[in-house]
């Protein structure tokens, strides 16, 4: 059974780059970061009782992540390799089996205005790491207004938000000093050589200076 030396969670706001800087994570040959795929906080922590409910679990989230990107879950493979039956354990076994092949040995899941659960995420994971991404509100909101749906003004919603970000982030760099680090957005732009090699600095593993922007998800 293959095990993860660490786990990491990607957040942000909408509109922040947050895929861009995902894809740029992926290019390391030690890491394998995904979006949106699992997305356990969300859609399954504290949703089921994980003594009682575990078929139930893994079946939903095998129909869900088929349905919509037509990944296909070794249901009985991950049944079998869960002991403990805690969220962290079957989270990590999750990504895991899904994501680190060949000499990939850590893996990130991109999940949009996840801030308010990092303390969750580092909770119940071994050996978590958060990144979170953070861009001009102002630009942020320009960027939404365009691509929104939505009905003015309900694109000013993204203000709030990244109001609740930057507080997050206060918080976060306080309690989680080994664990969390933000980026700005407009760093990565301006000096992604500088910026990436902070990221790498504090996942702890050998930095890379090319990307294949071929390979972007």
């Amino acid at each position: 059974m293959k095990k993860s030396k660490s786990q990491i969670l990607i957040t942000g706001n909408y509109r922040s780059g947050t895929e861009y800087f995902t894809n740029l994570l992926n290019c390391h040959p030690k890491i394998n970061a995904s979006m949106y795929r699992v997305n356990y906080l969300r859609f399954i922590y504290k949703k089921y009782n994980l003594k009682t409910n575990l078929d139930n679990l893994i079946q939903d989230l095998s129909e869900r992540i088929f349905e919509r990107y037509k990944i296909k879950l070794n249901k009985n493979k991950i049944k079998n390799e869960i002991q403990n039956k805690s969220d962290g354990e079957i989270y990590d076994i999750i990504m895991t089996n899904l994501y680190l092949k060949n000499k990939e040995t850590i893996w990130a899941e991109k999940c949009q205005l996840l801030w308010r659960e990092t303390s969750t995420f580092i909770k119940i994971m071994k050996k978590p790491k958060i990144i979170h991404i953070l861009r001009d509100p102002r630009a942020v909101m320009n960027s939404f207004k365009k691509y929104t749906k939505y009905k003015s003004p309900a694109y000013l919603g993204s203000c709030f938000n990244s109001v609740d970000a930057m507080g997050s982030i206060i918080k976060d760099q306080k309690k989680y000093k080994k664990n969390f680090i933000f980026i700005k957005y407009e760093d990565l732009i301006e000096n992604q050589s500088k910026t990436m090699g902070a990221v790498f600095k504090f996942l702890r593993v050998k930095p890379i200076y090319k990307y294949n922007h071929k390979e972007f998800k």
